[in-house]
This record gives C-alpha cells, structure tokens and sequence, in this order.
C-alpha cells in the first residue's frame, strides 16, 4: 500500500566482496504523522537481467532486506559474484493498526559484486 511517505534517494554503495555489497542507508526521515523512530527503509534487490531497468519487478526474483531504524548500512549477502544487481529502497511505517505503509520506490541503482581473486598475486583461488 503506498503511502505519503518521502521517496527515498537511489542505493549509495560502501564496500562489496565477490559475494555481498553494504549500501549506505539514507538518514532517519519523518513525516508529519510518523517519527523517525517508526520509519524505516526496505531495500528490494534483484539480479540484473541485462533488458532495462524499468522491467516489472517479479516477486520470485526479489529479495528484501529491511534496515533497523538506527542502522548506517545494510548487508546484500548470498549474492553471485561477477554479478550486476538492481536496487531500490522503499520507506516503511506501520498505521495504527500495525499495516505496514510503502512509499514509492526510489530510481533503481545498480551495484556490482566482486570478480573472484585468483592468481599468483592473490595468495587464493577458488575452483568450484
């Protein structure tokens, strides 16, 4: 259900391995009706499909990962590495009755994985 919530700016990327990226989280937000401390953000995420970002977001292929209110940073783990993935982060409250309430998707950003070390300088490989 959407709500009058503030569209949160795109996925800002911190750090990445070949099997996870830590997105900054946006700074706390609140609303004329909510406090901070009710509002959080969701980050959707999916594995790019190589066609435009504008496709329809399937749920079998989303993944959602809510950040705690106080967090700075959200963890994407179990990702594949060498891999491109779309994100969008919506802000989230919950109504009197407890329903959850989504804002619009902020612009989707796209983060990549790592591409897996291997070679002499490396001092690993991994063949699987």
């Amino acid at each position: 259900m959407q709500a009058n919530l503030r569209r949160p700016a795109p996925a800002k990327l911190k750090a990445r391995t070949e099997f996870s990226v830590t997105l900054a989280v946006p700074a706390s937000v609140s609303t004329a009706t909510q406090s901070a401390a009710a509002t959080w953000y969701r980050f959707e995420y999916r594995e790019a499909s190589g066609g435009p970002s504008n496709t329809p977001w399937d749920p079998a292929r989303t993944h959602a990962v809510d950040a705690k209110p106080s967090a700075s940073e959200v963890l994407l783990d179990d990702l594949n590495p060498t891999s491109t993935y779309e994100v969008r982060i919506f802000t989230v409250t919950r109504d009197a009755e407890g329903k959850e309430l989504l804002s619009e998707p902020s612009e989707v950003a796209a983060v990549d994985t790592e591409v897996p070390g291997c070679g002499p300088d490396t001092g690993k490989c991994v063949i699987m």
